[in-house]
């Protein structure tokens, strides 16, 4: 191949029609939803966390699913070699500008990724890189899609109060009160008993929700894919550097709660790359919220990074299963409670 056609090759117009995109978010275009199913796609069980042959019958875009998939095997790979500091997370930084060469890298790799005809073909073109790269690429090719799950007014009124990183979990933007810290004083729980408590809240109260939500059914699949594994991914990070409390459900939540963790910053990050282009609060819940139209809009752009990092940190990416039972995402510390032991920590229907 001539210079002349690999310059031709990196700047391919879209199928969706418009310029080849700049990583640049005031620049680069949004990908229409309807664009990624005139591609290829790859089939996946309901947990959404592989491809599958025959027994498949979710269709996930290929555009999305092999950046999404290689990410998963190079990334368990990574932390077999160095539990420690092998995670692409530890590397990742606050979003800045791209230099113009990575920016360009990244487009060729779409491009690429765009023309290849099956999840192999896209194997072939990404094992090689570097798993931070993989990263970027599935982080362009999300935030091109902005997905957008709009969030009830219900949800957003609850969400806007969780703060999985903060002292009893209470998001200081929902005002001064800790109610969190009120409920679990009120009724003699431990701060480890209320994040389980919360845990099943939060994961219930979203599990409704994504199954209540009729509009985009199209979208709502994608994000539940894009959740369900980066959760994935978040949680084994956490069991590497953790390895003494593998089995703790709950251990992400607990480690990132230490204002001294360095996984802080590092979980911050990972929702300001994907909140805004994920999830959109109730504007009418927010407006009513933050009467100032400066805090409204503060809030508006800030508010969805810390839902993502929260769901991450939620360690349970059973509850973004298309039509999840209760039974697959609620935690019980009481046998045989079958949700009708009220001293079991699956009662959290009266945390509002």
């Amino acid at each position: 191949m001539t210079e002349h056609q690999e310059q031709e090759q990196q700047q391919t117009v879209l199928v969706w029609h418009g310029p080849s995109p700049y990583l640049s978010l005031k620049i680069r275009p949004s990908i229409p939803t309807d664009a990624f199913w005139n591609l290829p796609v790859v089939y996946a069980r309901r947990d959404l966390s592989q491809e599958v042959e025959d027994d498949g019958v979710y269709e996930i875009p290929l555009l999305l699913a092999a950046p999404m998939y290689v990410l998963l095997k190079k990334h368990e790979a990574d932390l077999a070699k160095d539990a420690t500091d092998g995670s692409f997370i530890s590397e990742i930084e606050f979003p800045t500008r791209m230099k113009p060469s990575r920016t360009r890298n990244l487009d060729y790799i779409y491009n690429r990724l765009k023309d290849a005809p099956t999840l192999k073909a896209c194997e072939a073109i990404l094992h090689p890189l570097p798993t931070r790269l993989v990263f970027e690429v599935l982080v362009l090719i999300v935030q091109q899609m902005r997905l957008n799950f709009k969030m009830s007014s219900a949800l957003t009124e609850f969400m806007i109060k969780v703060d999985f990183s903060a002292p009893y979990l209470w998001n200081s933007a929902a005002g001064r009160e800790n109610e969190f810290k009120k409920y679990a004083e009120d009724r003699n729980l431990s701060e480890d008993d209320l994040i389980i408590r919360l845990s099943n809240k939060v994961a219930d109260i979203w599990a409704v929700d994504l199954e209540n939500t009729v509009e985009k059914p199209t979208e709502k699949l994608m994000f539940r894919f894009i959740m369900a594994n980066l959760t994935r991914i978040v949680g084994s990070y956490f069991r590497a550097l953790n390895n003494q409390f593998q089995n703790d459900r709950y251990l992400s939540i607990k480690v990132n709660k230490d204002p001294n963790s360095r996984t802080n910053s590092r979980m911050q990050v990972l929702g300001l790359k994907f909140g805004r282009f994920l999830v959109t609060l109730d504007e009418g819940c927010l407006k009513n919220k933050f009467k100032e139209s400066e805090s409204f809009y503060h809030y508006q752009h800030t508010l969805p990074a810390n839902v993502i990092k929260s769901l991450l940190l939620l360690n349970t990416p059973e509850m973004f299963k298309p039509s999840p039972k209760t039974a697959e995402y609620i935690f019980h510390d009481k046998e045989g409670c079958n949700f009708e032991n009220p001293e079991c920590v699956c009662q959290h229907k009266n945390m509002e």
